[in-house]
């Protein structure tokens, strides 16, 4: 099992953080894995509603805009798992790396 940090490997260098919030409860094997992804511009409290619709594991991957808006994300995630009691739900983001001299290059475009 993954998790942590990682490069993908991509010529617009994204990086995938995986198992930033994790289930609380050990998933059965033979349960189907419902996997969501979203942007985090549509990051809201109308995720719980897929959420309430699938007793199984959820797996959640969140596009983020870059790399500030990890905390932000983390911290929405966390609280709306706790506020519903969702046990089942697992969260990874992915975000582009930005360096300076990729910052750079798209102004000399």
């Amino acid at each position: 099992q993954l998790s942590g940090y990682h490069l993908l490997p991509d010529r617009h260098r994204w990086c995938a953080s995986e198992n930033v919030i994790r289930p609380n409860q050990q998933a059965e094997k033979n349960r189907i894995t419902l996997v969501l992804h979203m942007s985090a511009d549509y990051l809201s409290e109308d995720i719980v509603e897929q959420f309430h619709n699938w007793s199984g594991p959820i797996s959640l991957s969140i596009v983020l805009n870059d790399r500030t808006q990890f905390v932000c994300a983390e911290r929405f995630m966390r609280s709306l798992i706790a506020r519903h009691s969702f046990n089942n739900v697992q969260v990874h983001f992915l975000y582009q790396v930005r360096t300076l001299a990729t910052t750079v290059s798209l102004f000399i475009h």
